[in-house]
């Protein structure tokens, strides 16, 4: 599947998911994952599309500029507005942000292009600034035949990177310092 396939088939199904995703399945993701009863209450009704598969917000200790990398429909932006000023256009010039959120994006983006993504991220950030990115990770290579299934790249599988390719991305482009993988264990 080459780049251009990738993106335009993850655009058309997450704009189909716009209109038809439930309020209760995406609450009940939202919970599933940390996030609180109150923060749901706090962001109009269609913005929570139950397609996350993390909480950014959980971990990235918001009190500054953010760039949320891909917001759906604004569901982690509408959390954050409460705590900081919002980013949300690019290109934006270097060193702009304190931190920048991902939730369930990076993924999507085709593997040749990843490392594009990290560059980006580091060039974006503020001296000390942070990343909090909620995404999933493969343990090992996958196999081709779900590599190339398209509902499994939209699914946010079929481009899930290994671990040490996403470490590697990470400090490639400059990332130092500690940094915490957690995992869910099967």
């Amino acid at each position: 599947m080459d780049s251009s396939t990738i993106y335009d088939q993850v655009h058309e199904h997450y704009s189909s998911a716009s209109h038809s995703t439930s309020v209760k399945y995406g609450e009940a993701v939202a919970k599933s994952f940390g996030y609180s009863a109150e923060e749901l209450a706090n962001i109009p009704e269609d913005a929570n599309l139950g397609l996350s598969c993390g909480n950014p917000l959980a971990i990235a200790s918001l009190k500054e500029a953010i760039i949320d990398l891909g917001s759906g429909a604004g569901f982690d932006v509408f959390l954050a507005s409460t705590k900081v000023a919002n980013i949300t256009s690019i290109p934006l010039p270097s060193n702009t942000a304190h931190c920048i959120i991902s939730n369930c994006v990076i993924n999507l983006v085709p593997h040749a292009d990843k490392p594009v993504v990290f560059r980006e991220m580091y060039r974006l950030l503020k001296p000390g600034g942070r990343v909090a990115v909620s995404d999933i990770l493969a343990k090992k290579t996958l196999p081709e035949k779900l590599v190339t299934d398209v509902a499994m790249y939209v699914g946010c599988i079929a481009g899930a990177s290994e671990l040490g390719e996403y470490e590697g991305w990470l400090k490639e482009v400059g990332f130092t310092g500690s940094y915490k993988i957690f995992a869910v264990k099967n």
